[in-house]
């Protein structure tokens, strides 16, 4: 999926010069599979209309699937091709932020550094197939009897995972100066990893506690219980005292006793009326069958 693009003003070329092409990315949310690269795209480049098949000069930065087929992408366009490079580049897997640089110089040399730590350098004629494969002749070999002409055949194994959202990227730079390269980088990317590193180990501190805590609430809910248990088992008269319900029922009784020990006085008249009078308490009642 591509959602944003930006033109630059006036059209350059790197032409006999060095080129740097920078920027850093942060998987806030983990990633397994995506990608977290950039392309550089020719000015004829529709933005309207931009999508995976639109033309580009080169695509930088990591591509993430799976445990084993994680590497930096480095793809740049010739001669009508797009050549991906053969030496294998780890990128960094995790939820911080990474700066990727790559620089391609006049000399026909690059360098990849990640976290302005070279990763990869060489020759770009020995890491990228830009020349074709070279044939040797070979005239008594013969095509297999089962030899399949087509192109590309598809894969009945082959499972499309799940793409995670949630990555930021930053600090885009375009350039022909590797120092001021990495001296911006510094000052970005730079500042930015301290700040994080100082916030996870915050955030590891806070779940520690968080998790110390919940356990001395689960000890003590089982303490709790263990205790209840025990109580009911032996039916002590100190227990079945202590208990909340039986106190109330106690208390009730008790309560009954002193309302019947009481003095009530009960007057009865020729004509069934009847009077009562409790402890200060006067009601009346008249034609009692």
């Amino acid at each position: 999926m591509y959602l944003l693009s930006n033109r630059y003003k006036k059209p350059f070329s790197n032409e006999n010069e060095t080129l740097v092409v920078q920027f850093s990315v942060k998987h806030k949310q983990g990633i397994h599979c995506g990608g977290g690269f950039v392309k550089l795209f020719p000015d004829t480049l529709n933005q309207e209309d931009m999508h995976s098949e639109s033309e580009y000069y080169i695509m930088f930065g990591p591509d993430i699937c799976g445990f084993g087929n994680n590497k930096v992408q480095v793809i740049p366009h010739y001669q009508g091709r797009y050549h991906e490079n053969n030496k294998t580049i780890k990128p960094r897997i995790n939820k911080d932020t990474h700066l990727y640089t790559l620089i391609i110089r006049p000399d026909a040399t690059y360098e990849v550094k990640i976290d302005n730590q070279q990763v990869a350098a060489g020759d770009l004629e020995d890491d990228w197939d830009f020349l074709p494969p070279r044939k040797i002749k070979a005239p008594y070999t013969r095509k297999p009897r089962k030899w399949d002409e087509r192109l590309q055949t598809e894969d009945p194994e082959d499972k499309k995972p799940e793409v995670k959202s949630g990555c930021i990227f930053d600090n885009f730079l375009l350039t022909n100066n590797e120092e001021f390269a990495e001296e911006a980088g510094n000052k970005t990317w730079g500042i930015r990893k301290d700040i994080e590193k100082q916030l996870r180990e915050l955030y590891k501190e806070m779940e520690k506690r968080k998790q110390e805590k919940e356990a001395k609430k689960k000890k003590e809910k089982e303490e709790e219980r263990e205790d209840d248990i025990w109580g009911i088992e032996e039916g002590s008269e100190e227990d079945s005292a202590e208990d909340p319900g039986n106190y109330r029922q106690l208390k009730e009784d008790d309560d009954e006793r002193v309302f019947l020990g009481k003095n009530v006085e009960v007057h009865v008249d020729q004509r069934m009326n009847y009077n009562w009078v409790t402890s200060g308490y006067y009601s009346e009642a008249n034609d009692v069958a």
